[in-house]
C-alpha cells in the first residue's frame, strides 16, 4: 500500500466515524430521540412520535427536524392550524436548514 492509498484509507475511515453534518453540535440524546420518533412515525405510531418530538423540543426548543415532524403529524391527524404553527416555527428557527419540503408543506396547508 503506497502513501496515497494509505491517505485515502484514513480519510475513508474518518468519514465512517464522523457524524452526519446535520447532527454536528446536537446532543446524542436528541439524535437518538429523533431517530426513534421517525421510526415510530413510519410504523404508524403518530402519538408516540409526537411525544418523542416534544421531548426533543424540551431539550432544544428550535430543533428544525422535530418541528417539521410535529407539523407533519399534526397535518396527518387533521390538526391543520397546529401543523402550520409547527412548520412556521421550523422555518423561523433556521431558514437555511428548513428544507424546501417544509416550505411546500406550509404553503399547501395555507391554501387548503
Amino acid at each position: 500500500m503506497n502513501r496515497k492509498a494509505r491517505r485515502i484509507a484514513v480519510k475513508r475511515d474518518l468519514a465512517r466515524r464522523s457524524a452526519p453534518s446535520d447532527t454536528i453540535g446536537v446532543p446524542r440524546t436528541v439524535v437518538d430521540l429523533m431517530d426513534k420518533a421517525r421510526h415510530s412515525y413510519r410504523q404508524g405510531h403518530g402519538a408516540q412520535a409526537e411525544s418523542l418530538c416534544r421531548q426533543v423540543l424540551a431539550l432544544m426548543p428550535a430543533h428544525v427536524d422535530s418541528l417539521n415532524l410535529l407539523g407533519i403529524i399534526a397535518q396527518s391527524s387533521g390538526r391543520h392550524k397546529l401543523s402550520v404553527k409547527m412548520l412556521s416555527r421550523a422555518i423561523a428557527s433556521d431558514p437555511i436548514l428548513a428544507t424546501p419540503s417544509v416550505c411546500n408543506q406550509q404553503f399547501l396547508l395555507r391554501i387548503t
